[in-house]
């Protein structure tokens, strides 16, 4: 299989660290990525609350479909809030991350 990489950088100005130029991300996208980045650790936390178990998990609300349900939901509270205060600090590099990504300069060319 061959690779072809990028050589040729596209035309137009490019901003961000690397370029040491005043970044071209707008307030508006830079608070978009700040939600997508906790929400993904929002959801992280949820998954991870739902697979801890407690001892009278079963007998906490009688059990049953709508104790099933409603447990759901209670997570996905506790891993919203969870990650708006702070969270695990995974929502921050992953912020991070996604400015380094939007920041980068970009190039032409195809992939193969």
């Amino acid at each position: 299989m061959d690779i072809n990489l990028p050589t040729t950088p596209v035309a137009g100005p490019v901003s961000g660290p690397a370029t040491g130029t005043a970044s071209t991300i707008t307030p508006e996208q830079r608070a978009k990525m700040r939600t997508a980045a906790t929400d993904f650790e929002a959801y992280y936390i949820t998954q991870f609350i739902g697979l801890m178990k407690g001892k009278n998990e079963d007998t906490q609300f009688n059990g049953g479909t709508g104790e099933e349900m409603f447990r759901q939901e209670l997570n996905n509270e506790l891993g919203k809030n969870l990650a708006k205060s702070g969270g695990f600090g995974i929502a921050d590099k992953v912020y991070a991350e996604l400015l380094k990504q939007q920041e980068a300069p970009a190039y032409a060319g195809g992939t193969n």
